[in-house]
């Protein structure tokens, strides 16, 4: 399992898949020309590529997941907490109840241009990328509650 640790992951996948269509192929040319049994072929195809499933599902989930942690805590001694305008707190509410960017301009009577502008200075602020980073970034430094 090393050859998936390394950093391009994308170029090996398709070739340890190909090997393996490839490994299948002669298997059923050598085996199953003799014995025609389509039942075994079909049962052990569908189990390799559910076990294949399974451990490229788990690897993948594992670098969603190391993609979500939140930000090292040198990175987070550096926010901007303190400049954060009361309408950009205003938005930031909005958003921690699940509003849209549209519903939120509606609530505050401002463009959605205007929302879009405050929310990428709280994701500049708070050093995020994304809405719920944003909001989990901002209860745990005590913004919301």
């Amino acid at each position: 399992m090393a050859i998936f640790k390394q950093s391009n992951v994308w170029i090996r996948y398709p070739i340890v898949l190909g090997a393996l269509i490839l490994c299948i192929k002669w298997f059923e040319l050598r085996f199953f020309l003799y014995y025609d049994n389509i039942f075994l072929l079909t049962g052990s195809i569908a189990l390799i590529f559910a076990l294949l499933g399974i451990v490229f599902g788990r690897i993948w989930r594992k670098q969603d997941k190391m993609n979500l942690q939140p930000k090292t805590t040198e990175n987070n001694s550096d926010l901007e907490i303190e400049s954060i305008s009361k309408r950009e707190l205003e938005v930031l509410q909005l958003m921690n109840r699940g509003l849209s960017n549209q519903e939120i301009a509606d609530t505050l009577f401002v463009s959605l241009n205007t929302v879009k502008t405050h929310t990428g200075n709280l994701y500049k602020k708070l050093k995020v990328n994304k809405r719920n980073q944003a909001i989990k970034m901002a209860k745990d430094h005590s913004i919301l509650q």
